[in-house]
């Protein structure tokens, strides 16, 4: 193995976001498939980890690294084929995982109402819904079959038990770019179970690039400048940020905690992720929170105050910066859902530290690396990491391609 590449948590400077490939079994048989499942029948590998073997999996990471507490995400193959699976989301957060994530195609979300209900049930904190738009032509070419009436019966589901969604969608150049403002629209109009929509860039890699060339690749910039015109500019590029920009504001919290705090935040590298935060308000309308505050002058403010916290240890000064800093609040973000959104996110130690904040709605755009662009350095910042066997950890991208 390439000595560049990282096989241990303690390698990874930002482990938030912990997945385990419960199956290799799938329902499904997507052209676009990057995982490194199939056989040449099709993704009809029978393989899937022992109740058992998971939770050591995790028992192990909690003995190696007690100091972070990433979201666990089940993902494989399809995870929804395994009739256990409330049972392993109930066992996990009885170790002390916060926050849990299924990723799914959703046919069984569709078919078996009861089955939502036992995950909602178990405790599952987000379902992670693969939602490519509404088109059953896109559907064809990307899945193999046709899922739109599919994905409209599991969101019915989802939103009848009230269970916390992404939508994931993969964007193709001339497939399905052409979705992404209505995909947006969809998340306004259900933003009661709607957190988070997170559109990602097609990963090529050799399982798929017999199918399908570079020219399909649609990147995190092109997708900020769709959602841009196909919001008629509700929502527009400068909305949108890396989330390492945000770093002042773990920095500021560890000044306070006297806790490190880094691994709460998705804080990627650069190439990798765009993100933004848009309130909803009651008629529908979108307010980016770029347009309440001036995000600038706000971090520059936290990393002033951060230093005036690092460098006195009196109860009183401390007292007082922080009352300082609350009253600048009402000057600096004159929204207060805005000023929810940074007490929330200082008071909360998760994943998604803005999760339970009904108005607020996540929209990411994340590039993936494919085998023609791998990156050894944002390898080492990734956030995203598989637990293996035999302590094995490996990065996202790492993971997809090799």
């Amino acid at each position: 193995m390439n000595t560049d590449f990282i096989t241990s948590i303690n390698d990874l400077s930002n482990p938030i976001l912990g997945l385990i490939e419960v199956t290799q079994k799938c329902n499904l048989n997507c052209p676009i498939c990057f995982r490194r499942l199939k056989n040449q029948s099709g993704c009809s590998m029978s393989k899937e980890l022992e109740f058992g073997d998971i939770i050591e999996r995790l028992e192990r990471l909690k003995k190696e690294r007690p100091d972070i507490d990433p979201t666990i995400a089940l993902t494989g193959g399809e995870p929804t084929l395994r009739d256990d699976l409330p049972d392993l989301i109930a066992r996990i957060h009885e170790m002390g995982f916060k926050r849990t994530e299924v990723m799914t195609n959703g046919i069984r979300l569709a078919e078996d109402i009861d089955y939502v209900k036992d995950l909602k049930k178990a405790g599952l904190s987000q379902m992670g819904l693969q939602f490519d738009g509404f088109n059953n032509n896109a559907y064809l070419l990307m899945r193999g079959k046709e899922l739109a009436e599919t994905k409209r019966k599991a969101l019915e589901n989802l939103k009848s038990v009230k269970q916390a969604t992404i939508l994931a969608a993969c964007i193709m150049r001339g497939v399905n770019d052409g979705e992404i403002g209505s995909i947006i629209g969809y998340a306004v109009e259900n933003k009661d179970f709607i957190e988070h929509v997170n559109f990602q860039s097609f990963i090529r890699n050799s399982n798929n690039s017999d199918k399908f060339d570079l020219a399909y690749i649609y990147n995190k910039d092109e997708i900020v400048n769709s959602i841009e015109c196909q919001t008629k500019r509700h929502i527009r590029k400068e909305h949108f940020t890396s989330p390492a920009t945000i770093l002042p504001v773990p920095e500021f919290i560890e000044a306070i905690s006297k806790k490190p705090q880094k691994q709460y935040f998705p804080l990627f590298h650069e190439h990798c992720n765009l993100t933004t935060y848009v309130y909803v308000t009651k008629n529908k309308t979108l307010i980016p929170v770029q347009e309440a505050l001036n995000m600038d002058s706000l971090l520059k403010y936290l990393e002033k105050i951060t230093n005036e916290l690092n460098n006195t240890n009196s109860f009183g000064k401390r007292t007082f910066l922080m009352m300082k800093l609350t009253l600048n609040m009402f000057q600096l973000i004159k929204k207060r859902i805005f000023r929810k959104m940074l007490y929330s996110s200082i008071l909360k130690k998760e994943f998604d530290p803005l999760a339970n904040l009904k108005e607020i709605l996540m929209i990411s755009c994340e590039n993936y690396m494919g085998d023609h662009q791998f990156d050894y350095e944002r390898n080492k910042k990734c956030g995203l990491f598989f637990l293996e066997a035999e302590d094995l950890i490996r990065p996202f991208c790492q993971h997809e391609q090799y």
